[in-house]
């Protein structure tokens, strides 16, 4: 049945921003609001209070370009250094059904536009392996997950997943270190005399401190209050176990970047326990890791049959959120 996501025809490239379409479509009418959490001061709640005050439709259709967006730089990356084993849409396409299956990311957060620039981070990330020169790909990728931290802070407990990244790719000498720590604290300092020029460091400051209080009770409200959320994550957890089973890339440059992808994974699914702020929307930075992962199993997969049992689950998960909430309005 979706033996299609191995083609690379024209149909299929088609198929990516009208599957998530078909996805995003009924959200805007259905009785859905936005699951996250905002600081009580700061850049980052008069974000959401904006937010909040849109139309229904226009934090979704944000979500909708931004998740296309992430699937296109995804693919494009996929396709140059044949990450998966071979040319072909379906990283894009898993992505998009992982976003959709999980219920939490129709509607728009700074924490996606993090995740973009983590992509982008990533992409200078291979770049570095086995490359003479690599000074200016070291600073390029440090600076995007820096400034992907100044968007969304809790990114900054990923970053160990940088200087791992950087060392497993070849890059590991005191220059570079050097380096790489240039390019984490250029955006904070920019940021900062930003702040500072304009009178709001110490507002700022405050609202940024709140995302780095640790939790008391351990576990993370939206797993508390939501079971089909917990139930979808121990879903994508089994899956993953068995994708890792069978993972044997023969890419050494592909093999290095799933290593980083998996510490970059421990360290996002570690977040929401400590820190109490962080809500549902640290799923989109979750799946980053989790696609590349999935996307090499389901392609290398011998029986077709599992193939469709993944993308079923998906829809029956997507399914089932949507189903969850009344519809007031056709």
């Amino acid at each position: 049945m979706f033996r299609f996501i191995k083609s690379i025809s024209l149909v299929v490239q088609i198929l990516v921003p009208v599957i998530a379409l078909i996805f995003f479509l009924p959200v805007p009418f259905l009785s859905l609001e936005p699951p996250y959490a905002i600081p009580q001061d700061g850049i980052h709640h008069d974000i959401g209070q904006v937010i909040s005050r849109l139309p229904h439709w226009a934090p979704v259709l944000a979500s909708l370009l931004v998740t296309l967006a992430a699937a296109l730089m995804l693919n494009t990356s996929d396709r140059k250094h044949v990450l998966t084993g071979r040319r072909s849409y379906a990283i894009a396409f898993v992505f998009i059904f992982l976003i959709a299956s999980s219920g939490q990311a129709f509607f728009f957060h700074p924490a996606f536009l993090a995740g973009l620039l983590i992509l982008n981070g990533n992409r200078y990330l291979l770049e570095q392996y086995k490359t003479e020169s690599s000074y200016p790909l070291v600073f390029s990728q440090a600076f995007n997950w820096s400034l992907a931290g100044v968007i969304y802070p809790p990114v900054f407990f990923i970053l160990p997943a940088v200087v791992i990244g950087m060392v497993l790719m070849g890059s590991a000498t005191l220059r570079h270190f050097l380096v790489l720590l240039a390019g984490l604290i250029t955006p904070i300092i920019l940021v900062l005399a930003i702040w500072f020029l304009t009178g709001q460091l110490d507002y700022e400051m405050a609202s940024i401190q709140e995302w780095f209080a640790l939790r008391i009770d351990f576990i993370p409200n939206f797993l508390r209050s939501n079971w089909l959320i917990l139930g979808w994550l121990l879903l994508i957890l089994v899956c993953l176990i068995i994708a890792s089973v069978g993972y044997r890339n023969p890419r050494v440059q592909s093999r290095r970047l799933f290593q980083v992808n998996f510490i970059q994974f421990i360290l996002t699914l570690g977040i929401p326990f400590f820190v109490p702020l962080v809500g549902p929307e640290i799923i989109w930075i979750l799946l980053i890791p989790v696609t590349y992962f999935l996307t090499f199993w389901l392609l290398e997969v011998n029986r077709e049959w599992k193939r469709n049992l993944f993308f079923i689950m998906m829809l029956a998960s997507w399914l089932t959120f949507l189903l969850s909430h009344t519809i007031y309005t056709l």
